[in-house]
Parts: structure tokens; sequence; C-alpha cells
């Protein structure tokens, strides 16, 4: 694929790649107008509290609440022109479609000394097809995603050119940014700063130094100016109080640790037998024929590929089944690395002196395009997969949706195979065809299949309803669904004004957007327990004592709605200290009124 021949004007290959990119276009056009996800509603109602005037770990008490810090400032923008979050969804999602552009066209730029166009191409194409959640909207998983591309692509950036400046001073705090997402993330630091020192190791230890210097510097400031904005309104006894609330969150906290990881250990026995099963075959391939052994990743990629997409189309699986697929295919590309990139010997200290016109072009090239490659692993492929064990340690969700934050890891071995497939022939062919092989896949989920509360297999096909008014104006949502919020907005809608104080208490925090009622909840979270973290922040703040508390009867009748048990100390609360004054039977919904 880096050959002069992957770069000519072959009409079947313009064609083909013409019909990939308006497949892509429609896909993303799909999401920005199709469905809509209890997650997605959380995102914007907690970035709706921050624009609100509502203050981190004061009034809110979430647990994903510091990402809302990115979505604040279009949601504020959006009611400061518009006047109210009427179609506030599709502006967000087509927010989060120009991100998402955007941070494929830097891959690109990055890495446009190292690959050929149609690599290029491909890659751009897989990024676009590509979302965490398949959320257009920029929700926290999506930013993580486009956080850990970005940091690579701003290290990349100043290593190849041999400098350490403006970019790694965006990269640190980039970083600091990630931590905002997922806390736990910080075991990403020391991974970044041990990649750094080895590929510098015996070439460059003074830009080694500097680059490591300049990131830390940036991460702890921009993390030292967050935390004297915090300062400036809470105390350090109230920080602590918030952060002990937040463990409150049975839907985080429910399962103690020991048995998590028991659980996870036991969901990895499969990518792992898998990726074990497949590196002994490539090994005992590459003994026989070394050559031969780079097509095991092209092969394997195409026949998990075949298997994603059957099993969507043809068994009912959903957006988020087989994701594990991530997993072996990075394992052996780490194989992969250790077989043919790391294996070749550098020449390292100092350089004999030669006179001039004696410098070796070749070999010089030779150097940069193997350094290349080394920061490849060290910088994308190794700091993705370690996003797996950290995320693991605070996320509510399993290991195979959780295998999702290795796509950019799976980047880097895609990047590594079109680097290399120029070695041995036909290899350009099933690297391109594996390719789009896992294109078909991310297409498959993107385009055909839809993202819906509980994750259920729907597509496109299904029958749709426009919905023609509040925030998801524009939308076409299941004819099921639209029936629901149409319903519940017309019928709440009387109750609510710009003086309201108001709980939701149910799945569907887009509620919290139908009106500028002021929210009176300590967290959003579709899939929150509605126990003592409530009564104990209306005992800490009073003056957040609600006017209105709506109960959504869908929370325990309908099965892919979060109930906690402990949702019936809250319902003990409101009957016998808020003492409601008129209780309304409304068709999904019932009303408190104090």
């Amino acid at each position: 694929m880096t050959t002069k021949a992957a770069n000519k004007k072959n009409p079947a290959l313009i064609l083909m790649f013409v019909a990939l990119c308006l497949i892509s276009v429609l896909a993303m056009i799909k999401t920005i107008f199709f469905s809509f996800d209890i997650d997605e509603g959380y995102t914007l109602a907690m970035g709706y509290r921050l624009a609100k005037g509502d203050r981190l770990f004061a009034d809110l008490w979430e647990s994903h609440q510091l990402s809302a810090i990115f979505v604040m400032p279009f949601l504020w923008l959006y009611e400061q022109i518009t006047g109210s979050m009427d179609g506030i969804v599709i502006a967000m999602r087509i927010v989060g479609t120009t991100g998402h552009l955007c941070v494929g066209l830097v891959l690109i730029l990055t890495l446009r000394r190292m690959l050929p166009k149609a690599g290029l191409v491909l890659l751009l194409l897989l990024h676009l097809n590509y979302l965490p959640k398949w959320i257009q909207t920029p929700e926290f998983e999506l930013l993580q995603y486009w956080g850990m591309l970005l940091i690579f692509c701003l290290l990349f950036s100043d290593l190849d050119q041999k400098r350490g400046r403006l970019k790694t001073v965006l990269a640190g705090i980039l970083m600091t940014c990630q931590l905002l997402l997922y806390p736990s993330l910080i075991l990403l630091y020391p991974v970044w700063m041990v990649a750094i020192w080895r590929l510098g190791k015996g070439e460059h230890p003074g830009l080694t130094r500097t680059v490591q210097t300049i990131f830390t510097g940036a991460m702890l400031l921009s993390g030292m100016l967050l935390i004297i904005y915090l300062c400036s309104y809470l105390s350090i006894p109230d920080f602590l109080r918030a952060l002990s609330e937040l463990t409150l969150d049975e839907s985080h906290t429910q399962v103690p640790m020991l048995i998590k990881w028991k659980i996870y250990l036991a969901d990895l026995m499969w990518p792992l037998g898998c990726a074990v099963v497949c590196g002994i075959l490539c090994y005992v391939i590459y003994l026989i024929h070394q050559n031969a052994a780079r097509f095991v990743i092209p092969v394997v990629a195409m026949i998990i590929s075949f298997i994603q997409v059957y099993s969507a189309l043809f068994c009912g699986e959903n957006q988020f089944y087989f994701l594990w697929r991530y997993l072996v295919l990075v394992l052996l590309g780490i194989e992969y690395y250790a077989l043919y990139i790391a294996k070749r010997r550098i020449i390292r200290g100092p350089v004999p002196e030669k006179r001039p016109g004696m410098i070796d072009e070749k070999e010089e090239a030779q150097k940069q395009e193997t350094f290349r490659k080394r920061m490849i692993f060290w910088l994308l492929i190794l700091p993705s997969l370690m996003t797996l064990p950290a995320i693991l340690l605070i996320t509510n969700m399993d290991v195979n949706t959780t295998c999702a934050k290795l796509f950019p890891a799976l980047l880097g071995v895609l990047i590594l195979l079109i680097a290399d497939c120029q070695k041995v022939r036909f290899l350009p062919l099933i690297t391109g065809m594996a390719m789009v092989g896992i294109l078909c896949s991310l297409v498959c989920c993107k385009l055909l299949l839809m993202r819906v509360t509980g994750c259920g297999h729907l597509t496109i096909a299904a029958p749709m309803t426009g919905m023609t008014q509040g925030p998801l104006q524009g939308v076409l949502v299941p004819d099921a669904l639209a029936r629901l919020y149409t319903t519940d907005y017309e019928e709440l809608s009387p109750y609510l004004s710009k003086d309201t104080k108001l709980l939701y208490m149910g799945g569907e925090s887009i509620v919290y957007l139908w009106s500028d009622a002021q929210i009176a909840s300590p967290s959003t979270q579709g899939t929150s327990a509605y126990n003592q973290m409530f009564v104990d922040y209306y005992t800490m703040y009073p003056e957040k004592l609600p006017d209105v508390i709506v109960v959504d009867r869908e929370m325990g009748e309908n099965p892919v709605y979060y109930a906690a048990a402990s949702n019936e100390v809250m319902m003990t609360w409101i009957r016998e200290v808020y003492q409601p004054s008129e209780v309304i039977e409304k068709t999904y919904l019932t009303i408190y009124r104090k």
C-alpha cells in the first residue's frame, strides 16, 4: 500500500473510495437525525446545569460532572442565540460531528509523511465511522477518544521534529482533560513518561527530558488552575463531603471491587484465549516463513469483521456485540511489533564524523521510518491498551463494552501494517481488504443500527416519528418512544415555569431541558439510585428543595430503565418529609407538588 502503484489513479479504486466516502457521509447524517438514548440526555442535562450557573461539587453531585465543562459553552451559546433549548440535540450532534471530523483530519495530517494517500483515506474513514457509544453528541467517552488521539498526534509531531514546545504543552493540558473524564486515567501518566523516555533513550536524551518536563508542567499547571477555581467557592470539608456522597451512586459502586474484578477476569478469558491461539499460530508461521506471518492480522481481522456484521444483520445483535475483537487484534499487533519492528537494531551513541557528501541518506531515511513506527507503538498502541484496566477500575460497564476504548490502539496496529505492507507481495491488497472489512463492521453499526436506551437491536427500518417540539425537535425516534416523549412533554409543561424547582426521578434526563425550570437535584444521571444521597442533598441545601417532583413510572415498569431497590428511601422521604399538597397522575408520570 505504500508503493507508487498504490497512489496511481486506478478508476476502480477511486470509485470504491468515492462509494465509501458517500456511505460515511450518510452514516454521519443518520447519527445526527436518528434516535435518542438516555446517556445523551444525561450529557446535555449536566452541561445545561453548568450553563445555568450550578457549581461543580456543590450543586452537582454527579459521577461524570467534570465532563460537562466541555459541552457547557455550546449549550450556553445556543440558549443565548435561540432563547431556549428547542432543537439542542441536533445542534450538539452537529458540534460532535464537526469535532470528530477535525480530529480525523489532525490524525491524517500528522501521519502524512508516513503513509500513502490510500492508507490515509482508509484510516480517516475508519475514524469517522467509529463512535465509542454510537452517540455523536460530544459525551465523555467520545471526548476521551478524541483526547487520546490528539495527545498522540501532538507528541508524535514534536518528537518527529526533534523538539518539545507548544504541541507538548497542549498534550499536557489534554492529559489533564482526560482526568476530568476518567480520574483513573492518571495511571496513563507513567505510561506516557516511560514511552517518551524509551523513544529518546540513547539517541535523544536531552529531547526526552525536555518533552517530559514540558508535558508534566503543562499537566500540573492546568490541573492547579482547576483546583484554584474550585477553591474559590468550595471549602475542603465541603469538597470531601461531595466526594463521599458520590460513593452513594449505586449504579457505579453497587458491586464490590473484588467481585467486579473476578467478573472481569472471567470475561477476559475468551479474548485472551483467542489472542493466545492466534498468537501461537502467527509465531509458528513466522518460524516457517517470516513474511507469511504478516498476513495473520489482516486475515483474522476479516474473519471477525464478517462475524460481527453477520451477527448484527441476521442474529439480532446490537452495536456493542463482539467489541472484544479489538483486544484480540491489538494483542496480535503487539506481537507483530515485537517480531518485525522491535528487533531491528538502531545505531545508538555518537555518530562517527563524516565529511560533506558522505551522509547515507537511505540509512537516515530508514532510521526515521523505524523511529516513527516505534512512536506508533509507544505513544498510541501502549497507552490505549492501558486505558482498558484504568477505566475498568471505576466504570459500571462490562469488559466487552469497555474494549471500545481500544480503538485508538487498533488504529495504531493498522498504521504499522500499512507502513510495512509493501515488503511482501499481495500484502497491500490483503491489508486493504482487512481495513475495508473493519470499516464495513463500523458502518453496519453506525448507519444500519440505532443506539437506543437498553442497547437493544433496532435498525433504521423500524417505524419512526419525527419530534416537532422541545430539545429533540427534528430528531426521528421509534414510534413508541415518540408517543412517550410527546405525551410527557405536553402533560408536564403546564406545571413548569422559570421559578419552579424541579426534581425528575427517572431515566430521561432530557426532561430537565424541556423548560427553564431550575434543576433541584444532586444528580441528573439516568441510572441514579434515589437513595440517601438525595436526602442528604436537601438537608445540606434546603434552598434546593423542589417545588415539583416528577416520578417517571417507566422507571419501575420498563426493564431497560435502572430501578434500584434503594429508591424506596426517596419515596418514603416524599411521603413522610416532603408531604406534597397535591399528587397528579398522568399517562406515564406521577407529579408531586409542594
